[in-house]
């Protein structure tokens, strides 16, 4: 048996307000340190806020970013990259790798949509002992329903394939669907098939939403106990998205 506590947040990207990136980094520490999560996946994490991570998890003994992020040095560019980080105080195996996923609608073909779409991807990190977690954020299935519905079918694709390898995976990330919505009951049967669980929670993660359902979601082996969730209330300076924690017990 392995106790492990992990944490899924989007952050959110603050594009041209640059000075939040301060503050959203010591939120970040601060998360660690009062929840001493092992794993915390965030999302829309621009270079320059992971630049400042970087430097305030000094203030932390045990803690490490896992994943790869690229500082273009050009602060422009820096406010449109974002990256799906991983921290971590489990040690990695190899460096992270990142799949691309579906990004382009059903009908793409206006020059609008191509300055306004966001490319999405996975971005995996294995760790010792078999674990890999998996860290993403798709399309929102309340606007782009279809792509919604490839995207989560990629990554099921993906988890299936590291399991089928031998590894614990810990899938994290905005899905941007809604329980109660067809793609996410689709996609919580071929998760459940291929032997995952969705980490079961009440409550609305995005700050924007009002009928107490999440978007942002984590997942487990489904021979692994759930011993609690919570969705913490966050200062909406630092995102409209709120974490989710999730402590669960590691069957081997």
């Amino acid at each position: 048996m392995q106790n492990l506590r992990i944490a899924t947040w989007n952050i959110k990207n603050s594009y041209f307000k640059m000075s939040k990136n301060v503050e959203k980094a010591k939120a970040v520490v601060g998360l660690l340190d009062t929840y001493q999560l092992d794993f915390l996946a965030l999302q829309e994490v621009n270079p320059m806020l992971a630049r400042e991570i970087q430097k305030r998890l000094s203030e932390l003994d045990d803690y490490q970013i896992t994943t790869t992020y690229r500082d273009t040095k050009n602060p422009i560019s820096n406010l449109r990259i974002e990256y799906n980080m991983i921290i971590s105080r489990l040690t990695p195996e190899t460096t992270s790798v990142v799949q691309s996923l579906p990004f382009l609608p059903k009908g793409f073909h206006l020059l609008k949509d191509a300055i306004s779409i966001r490319k999405r991807n996975v971005t995996s990190q294995t760790f010792d002992d078999s674990i890999i977690v998996d860290n993403t954020h798709l399309a929102p299935a309340e606007k782009e329903t279809e792509l919604n519905k490839r995207q989560l079918n990629q990554v099921a694709s993906i988890v299936e394939s590291q399991k089928a390898l031998g590894n614990d995976v810990i899938l994290a990330g905005n899905l941007n669907s809604k329980p109660t919505e067809q793609n996410m009951i689709d996609f919580t049967k071929k998760m459940a098939d291929i032997g995952m669980q969705i980490v079961e929670n009440p409550h609305n993660t995005y700050k924007g939403h009002t009928d107490h359902q999440p978007v942002d979601y984590l997942a487990v082996p489904s021979n692994w106990k759930v011993e609690k969730v919570e969705t913490i209330d966050c200062d909406s300076q630092y995102s409209s998205h709120n974490p989710v924690i999730a402590d669960v017990t590691r069957k081997r």
